[in-house]
Parts: C-alpha cells; structure tokens; sequence
C-alpha cells in the first residue's frame, strides 16, 4: 500500500477536525471529548473532501489538483482561525479501575482480531463486493477519467444497472484517493472503505465514553467488533457502513448538545446513500421537535447545509430513482396486502435469526441488560425515536417497492438492519449506569509493567492463532502436526461468491482446486469433500494426477463429492475437475457468464 492514499485520508482527517472545533467551540470539555473529536472529524473530512473533489471533477479535468488547493486552504484558515483561541477548560477525568481497565483490553485484544480478519477480507476481495466494483468503483471510475461530461457518460442507458442516481460521496472519496495516488489502486478505495469503518467504530466508543462513561464505551465497542458482518463488511465498499457512520454521528452529537454538527453529519448521510434522504427527513423532524425554539433557525441552516450537494445532484444530473421512478398512485394498495406484510415480517425474523453472523445471537443477553440493572439510566428520546421512525420508514419503502418483493427483501435487508446496529448498540449502552467516581491512585510501576506484558502476550496469542485461519483465496485448512494442509481456488473459476457461511464459485470449463502441502503434513491421507452443481445434466471427472478419484452425473441437484484417504505430495498438488459438457449462459442477457458447473463449501477433514 502506498503513501499517497493514506496522507489523503490523513489531510481530510485534519481538515475534519478542525472543522468540527471550530464548529464546537472551546467550551469545557468532558472525558473523551478530545477523542469523540477526532472520530467525528475523520467523517467530517471525508464528506467535505468529497464534496469539494465531485465540486470541481463538474468544473475541470483535473479535479485533484483544483481540490487539494481548495483543502490546503481550508487547512491554513482554519488552523490560524482556532490559533487564536485560549486554552479549553478540561474537566478533570476520574481514576482508571480494575474493571474499566479490564473491558478496556478485550476491546482492544477484539479489534486486533478484527483487524485481521478486515485485512484477509479485503485481499480476498480487493475490490469489495457487488456494490464496491459494479457501483463505487465504477463510478469513480467516471468522475477520474470522464472529465466534466461524466453525469453524461453515467447517464448512459448502458449503464443504468449502476445505480447511477445513487449518491456521490463514496465514489467521489474513491476518486479522490485515487488522484492522489497517481493510479486506480484498489488498495486506495479498501482503505477508504476501512477509514469509513474505523471511525463508526471511534464515534460509537468515544461518544459512550462522553455520554456514558468506559464501562459503556468498552462493552459498546465489543459488540460492534464482535459482530463478525460489521468487520467482514468493513473493506467491503458498501455504502452501508459509511452511511451508519454519518447516521450515529449525527445521533451522537444531538444527544451531546453540539447541534449543527449533528445536522451536517445527517445532510452527509443523505450524500451517501439514498436511504440517507430519508435518515435527513427523520432525524432533522426528531431533532428539531426535541429542541428549543431559538436553536431551530441554525439547526435547518446546518441541515440545508449538509444537503445542499445532495439536492443539487439530484435536480441537475442524477435520473429517476428506480424506487420512485415508477407511478406511485397505483402502489398505494401495497400498504394494505396482507401477503407483502407477511414476507416482509417473515424475511425480517429470517434476518435477524441470521443477522451479524454469530455463532450464538446475542439478543437475549441485550434484552436481559437492558431490564435487569435497577439504576438503569433513561434514554435520551432522540435515540429509539430515530431508530423506531427508520425501521418504519423502510418497512412502508418494502411495501411500496416496485420491485419483486422477495428479491428486494434477499438482497436489501440484512444491510438495512446493519445501517441501524450501530444505534441499537449506542441505545442498549446508555442505559448503563454511570460509574462512580473513584480517586484511587495509580498502580505502581510493577503492576503497570505486569499488566501490559499481559496484554501484549495475549496479542501475541492471538496473532499466532490467527496464523493458523484462512488466507487470500483459501477455502480449507487442516492442521498436522506442526504443518498443515491448504486448499484454495486454482485456475478455471469467475470470481468466488458467498451467502451466509456458504462458499462456491462457478468454473468457465475445466478447474483446478489446489492444494499446498507442508513438509511435516506430506504423505498422510487427507480426507476432501465438497459439492458440486450444475445448470444442465452433465457428467463430472476429478482427477489427481494421472487418476480419476471420482466421476458421476451432476445436474441442478447438488451432489456431495467425498474423496478419502489422498496422499498429497509436499508443495502443491492440483485437483483437477473437468466435464463432458461445454459451459452453458446463465441467462439470455448480453454478457452473461458461461457456466459449467459450482463447487460449494469444500472442506479438509
């Protein structure tokens, strides 16, 4: 990864927070409000740098150049603009206890892990999923090398299957990064996919730590890390988790009283994706009935604010949302079938039985939180009123949808409830009861030393054990002894695809399944079994070597394939699998994939 993409996210970093300083003021400060300022102006950055790069990629060829000139600007004013101010009174912070230190490791220990499993998630998929290469990428393609006629260019029937009314901010960060590197690196859009991660993850623990205290702020951040969807998606190029960032930005400083951040961060949202107009509409509603009088006119100015690049792309280039672009009249009788009631309610149990991938569903430790402390504190309303106006909005958006109801559901939902899991954790979390204030001294430099040493072995454990998961393109792993056995895609396949914990890709003729074998783990049998499946009847060969291990008749059924007792050489060895039939189009479409057959879920025993 090279340095140029990382100073951009670092300018825009220090731009942001500046701007949220200046727009704060130096008032006194609790605990944790230095942090909750940098989170907060990590978001801010990346939004208004984006703005001013999509400003002028309108206006001039070279929108990089025009923008970093704009930036360093703003760096300059605004940093001699808050030279001049005294000193912010700090309200001093109470002693660390044992407890709070405790929590505060497996935090850390936690998103150590998920740092890994980020960065393994990323190089398999560099980049990112369907919505990262088909949408973000692709049009920040355009606004990198179209000049200014790329609304023109996007508005191409061609491309209509790009979503080319959805909002710019990802895309335009892409761009952005991506002309400070010189090349369309995908290591440039990744990291602006985990910066967008990052700071969710910052906002949400440093706004509890403000609001609620280190107990809050450490439980809440390991739910957010321990929610294996969140992490695995967090390289991913969804605008999913950027827009939950905005969305609990906005959230967050409402409730900590800094109200035209709060409206700038909801207009952002609003820039980021289209379910971001509606977060505008219900959080500027909340926010303004929950205020006083004399604060509304700053509060809709800061809202006009932040949707004032919103506004402006969708009345002058962004066509008709597939949404609303159809006749709304005749849908209107949607809202009261009760069949579409029932597979939204049915999809919507699916989804949360299968929501964050956990091994075991948290919801029943949440719910016994939340009504078994006696000194739980009471909920700002400006919380579950957001999250409870959201939920309702996209459940009247499902019922409206123009769309086959099902499709929409199976590929919509579970991102919409990640949008809102970051609210749900932030409300569970306040009501924590504020910790006592202690003023025990500090441990001695003995225990001090014992504790980090601690810490760092357990990190060192953890790096080691992580050694031992699946790399970039591994589908398998078996440990022998000292050594082990790997199995990963060869040549022969499109891109793998995944649902859940299912895995498959589908092969463009004869494949190869490749197995590297380490010295110790050489000659002892390994055991393989996968599943293989087909568009058309066909017949299926696997061969090792000179050898057919299996052949047999596979069709749209699937077929479980075991294959025993292989001996595998050391260094790689590959499975060869290969059909008497030619691929076949998935679809009539122009483009469509030709297909063979689909290897699911292959595993080592």
């Amino acid at each position: 990864m090279s340095l140029p993409p990382l100073l951009s996210l670092l300018v825009a970093w220090l731009l942001g927070t500046l701007l949220v300083s200046a727009l704060v003021g130096e008032a006194e400060r609790r605990p944790g409000d230095t942090a909750l300022r940098l989170a907060l102006g990590a978001l801010l950055g990346l939004g208004v740098t984006a703005v001013i790069f999509c400003g002028f990629s309108l206006l001039v060829d070279r929108p990089g150049l025009a923008s970093g000139i704009v930036e360093a600007a703003l760096l300059a004013v605004l940093a001699r603009r808050l030279a001049g101010r005294g000193a912010a009174v700090v309200a001093p912070a109470a002693a660390w206890t044992w407890p709070q230190r405790l929590l505060a490791s497996c935090c850390a220990q936690a998103l150590l892990v998920a740092a890994v499993v980020a960065w393994r998630a990323w190089a398999a998929a560099p980049w990112g999923g369907w919505d990262g290469w088909a949408i973000w990428n692709l049009h920040a393609r355009l606004l990198a090398r179209g000049g200014t006629d790329w609304p023109a260019l996007l508005a191409a029937p061609q491309l209509s299957w790009t979503h080319p009314d959805y909002p710019r901010l990802v895309a335009a960060g892409v761009a952005r990064a991506w002309a400070w590197t010189g090349a369309e690196s995908p290591a440039a859009a990744g990291l602006v996919s985990a910066a967008f991660a990052a700071a969710l993850l910052g906002v949400l623990v440093a706004g509890l730590h403000v609001l609620r205290g280190r107990i809050a702020a450490a439980v809440g951040g390991l739910l957010l890390v321990g929610t294996p969807f969140f992490v695995t998606f967090a390289t991913n190029e969804h605008a999913d988790i950027p827009f939950a960032a905005y969305a609990l930005a906005a959230v967050v400083c409402g409730v900590r009283g800094w109200l035209i951040p709060a409206a700038l961060f909801a207009g952002l949202a609003a820039w980021t994706k289209n379910e971001g107009l509606l977060f505008a509409a219900v959080f500027g509603a909340v926010l303004l009935t929950t205020q006083p009088r004399q604060k509304i006119g700053a509060i809709l100015g800061a809202l006009a604010l932040g949707l004032l690049p919103v506004i402006g792309f969708k009345l002058g280039w962004a066509p008709a949302n597939d949404l609303m672009g159809p006749t709304l009249a005749p849908r209107l009788a949607q809202l009261f079938d009760p069949a579409r009631h029932g597979a939204i309610l049915s999809a919507l149990g699916r989804d949360l039985r299968q929501f964050g991938e956990w091994t075991v569903l948290p919801y029943f430790a949440l719910a016994l939180g939340w009504w078994a402390s006696r000194r739980a504190q009471p909920v700002p309303r400006l919380v579950p009123l957001v999250i409870v106006l959201m939920a309702a909005g996209y459940y009247v958006v499902y019922l409206l949808s123009p769309h086959d109801l099902a499709w929409h559901l199976d590929t919509s939902l579970v991102r919409l409830l990640l949008q809102l899991w970051p609210l749900v954790i932030v409300a569970w979390c306040l009501r924590w009861p504020e910790a006592a204030a202690t003023t025990a001294g500090a441990p001695s430099r003995v225990r001090r030393l014992g504790w980090w040493g601690a810490n760092l072995g357990v990190a060192a454990g953890l790096l080691v054990a992580l050694g031992g998961q699946l790399g970039a393109g591994e589908v398998a792993l078996r440990r022998v002894g000292l050594g082990k056995v790997t199995l990963a895609w060869g040549e022969g396949w499109y891109s793998p695809e995944s649902l859940g914990r299912q895995r498959w890709a589908w092969s463009r003729g004869e494949a190869q399944l490749r197995f590297a074998v380490d010295p110790s783990a050489a000659g002892g049998p390994q055991h393989v079994r996968f599943t293989l499946r087909s568009l058309g009847a066909r017949r299926v060969a696997v061969t090792l070597g000179n050898r057919v291990v299996w052949s047999g008749a596979v069709a749209e059924v699937p077929v479980t394939v075991e294959l025993k007792d292989l001996v595998l050489p050391e260094g790689e060895t590959a499975l060869v699998i290969a059909s008497d039939q030619p691929p076949r189009a998935e679809s009539a479409a122009p483009g469509a994939r030709a297909l063979a057959f689909a290897v699911y879920d292959p595993e080592l025993r």
